[in-house]
């Protein structure tokens, strides 16, 4: 990109400027003098945004003169030709094209670029402010970075295999990472660190199932069997008690034990009473129990659980975007109230320049602009009250949500316990049936046999006795095979669990940052890297070096010491920020580079990036840097390719054998052709 030529028309306090640029162009003034101002002109006539606008452009209504209608940017491009952009009302002329759109689509082709490369090729310090979110966002879409799901599971594989797992084990960790993909998934590679999120809680959850599952293993006592006997013995012991019984029986029919019988039929009637009872008891528990989980979807129970932590989830994301919201109308509030207070205490001198300046507002255009910043202040004051209870509501909704999920979270443990516990009524109600029906069948032996005479009691009795002791066996057997069988079932659980656990640590760990993140991302953003650094090291004599942490955000390596870029001092931040510029400029093709600020850098430091910038010169095709200086001008050396400026008031004059002289008369309209 190379601008051959540049007109400012009333823009900020540029009245009518028109420079003539070269290859390398260093414009130097003083404070306030409108350097910043032509490096925003730029920014403004390539993308309708500048520092002193929004994203969106809002706010160009500052960048007029004072006093003044309206204000436009010229400027000639090598290769597109005339760009003009005024307002108001907003318009871009781009060669005969006079539509916003189509100019804004004609410079961002002939550019290669969109806004945000523009931005930070214009301006040193923007990516170094970017959130990390933006930066990682940018750095990807600069060096191309993308990925398909199966590159993901490709690279989950080789990762997991390369790292000791086994085929079968590293193919179900890739099929299960690239079911954590959502829907639509376009190739955004930041989408792994919520994959790696994920992954921890399904990690965390199957943690938690096994060690609840170990302790029920380990807490579990199971019944103890009889003496000298296994559950094998349980078919045997069945076959004896049923000769016992079948000896009882004919027994009572020889010897007719009318006596024992008579006990014997007591006995029994009132044991099936009890057993009677004890099943209805057992019944109407499960009956109980049956009522209460009737109509209870437990899977829908589950679902709203679901349902109910996501939008609790999205509450609190809605909630931290309005405290976002507040803190910026809060922030414009005071900025608002400190310039009514400066113009309160106007005494008709200009604040920016009292001594120099006298300012041409009077007392009533100064009591109106007080006014209108008192009546946005009240707007501002309404919107802070709507979002504060914005705030509020969303935040009890949370709370309720909260709360509900609480509650089926407490209806899903009832549930699971009620089910167990069905379950052992189940096998209770069958084993008292079975007793009670054999103790009927006897009953109704014992009513036979009192039709009968000859019964011999202590036979009867001893033989009633061993029935007695083998039915208690056999008791003892059933409750035992029973404990067994859910001890094997947890058994079965518990390695189920584990093996999940394991699928989801080789999920964790191919998701992390020195998984496939690093194969998938780190590899592709060295090139960057190398760029940056070899230009790093040459405007710092190669004491710094700069590599990316493991959410991709910049960390800076001085003299041993690595500390992230906002720690640094602004003059090395400077630094920073004018090697990932270059480094952008060139990955880009743009090769233009603005540096504003340079005064910034001691004299040394400065020294330093103009040497380098010299030597680079044929590596870009136009550099522009901006610097203060104090009453002495600096002379133009007279270098090939290079031009210096001073700016003063909103006027530019070229510097040459002498002070300087204008540098072009004309305006906007000039420049564009």
């Amino acid at each position: 990109m190379h601008i051959t030529k540049l007109a400012l028309h009333n823009f900020r306090n540029h009245r009518n400027s028109t420079i003539e640029l070269d290859k390398m162009n260093i414009f130097i003034g003083r404070n306030n003098s409108g350097k910043s101002s032509i490096l925003a002109a730029i920014e403004w006539a390539l993308t309708g945004r500048n520092l002193w606008t929004d994203r969106a452009g809002r706010g160009a209504g500052d960048l007029v003169t004072r006093k003044e209608k309206n204000c436009q940017v010229g400027l000639e491009l090598a290769g597109l030709g005339g760009v003009v952009r005024a307002m108001p009302p907003h318009t871009l002329t781009v060669g005969k094209s006079r539509n916003i759109q189509e100019g804004q689509a004609a410079i961002h082709h002939h550019l290669g670029a969109d806004e945000q490369v523009v931005q930070l090729v214009l301006n040193a310090g923007s990516f170094t402010t970017m959130s990390p979110a933006e930066q990682k966002a940018f750095l990807f879409a600069l060096c191309g970075i993308s990925c398909t799901a199966e590159e993901i599971a490709d690279a989950t594989v080789q990762y997991l295999r390369g790292n000791g797992a086994a085929g079968d084990q590293a193919q179900e960790a890739a099929a299960r990472v690239k079911a954590l993909l959502p829907r639509g998934f376009g190739g955004d590679p930041a989408i792994l660190e919520g994959m790696e999120k994920r992954a921890w809680e399904q990690r965390r959850e199957a943690k938690k199932d096994l060690e609840r599952t170990r302790a029920a293993l380990a807490e579990m006592e199971l019944p103890n069997l009889p003496d000298g006997l296994d559950l094998e013995d349980k078919e045997t012991v069945e076959k004896q008690l049923a000769e016992l019984e079948r000896e009882k029986n004919e027994l009572l029919k020889a010897h007719g034990a009318r006596r024992a019988a008579q006990e014997n039929l007591a006995r029994c009637r009132e044991r099936v009473n009890r057993l009677a009872a004890e099943l209805e008891r057992l019944n109407g528990e499960k009956s109980r129990l049956e009522r209460e989980t009737a109509g209870r979807d437990r899977d829908g129970l589950a679902q709203e659980l679901d349902r109910l932590k996501s939008q609790a989830e999205q509450a609190a994301n809605t909630a931290a975007e309005y405290d976002r919201e507040l803190a910026a109308l809060q922030a414009a509030d005071r900025a608002r109230r400190a310039v009514a207070e400066k113009l309160q205490a106007f005494d008709g001198r200009c604040p920016l320049a009292p001594e120099l300046i006298a300012c041409r507002m009077s007392g009533g255009e100064v009591q109106e602009l007080i006014n209108q910043l008192e009546l946005e202040n009240t707007a501002a004051a309404e919107k802070v009250d709507h979002l504060r209870a914005g705030i509020k509501k969303i935040q009890g909704q949370k709370r309720e949500l909260q709360h509900r999920a609480g509650a089926i979270e407490k209806t899903l443990a009832e549930l699971d316990a009620a089910r167990t516990a069905l379950h052992g009524l189940g096998e209770a109600i069958a084993r008292t049936q079975r007793e009670l029906d054999n103790t009927r069948q006897e009953a109704s032996a014992w009513e036979e046999t009192l039709h009968k005479s000859g019964a011999d009691p202590e036979e009867i009795d001893r033989l009633q006795g061993r029935i007695d002791q083998g039915r208690d066996i056999l008791r003892q057997l059933e409750v035992a095979e029973h404990g067994r069988r859910q001890a094997r079932q947890l058994q079965q659980d518990l390695e189920v669990l584990e093996k999940e656990l394991a699928v989801t640590e080789r999920m964790v760990k191919a998701l992390g940052p020195d998984g496939i993140r690093k194969t998938l991302l780190g590899d592709r953003i060295a090139g960057l890297t190398e760029k940056i650094n070899t230009l790093l090291a040459a405007f710092t004599d190669e004491r710094y070096q700069i590599t990316w942490k493991e959410d991709f955000t910049p960390l800076v390596h001085r003299d041993g010491s690595a500390l992230p870029v906002k720690l640094l001092s602004k003059s090395e931040q400077l630094r920073v920020g004018i090697a990932l510029q270059a480094a952008i400029a060139k990955i880009t093709g743009l090769k233009f580079l603005a540096v504003d600020e340079v005064d910034m850098l001691d004299q040394d430091n400065r020294d330093l990036l103009t040497g380098t910038l010299l030597g680079m010169l044929g590596q870009f095709d136009q550099i522009m840097l901006f610097c203060t200086v104090g009453d002495v001008i600096p002379q133009n050396p007279g270098l090939p390719g290079v031009k210096m400026f001073w700016v003063e008031g909103g006027a530019v004059s070229e510097l040459g054998g002498g002070r300087g002289r204008p540098a072009v008369e004309g305006g906007a309209a000039h420049a564009a052709g």
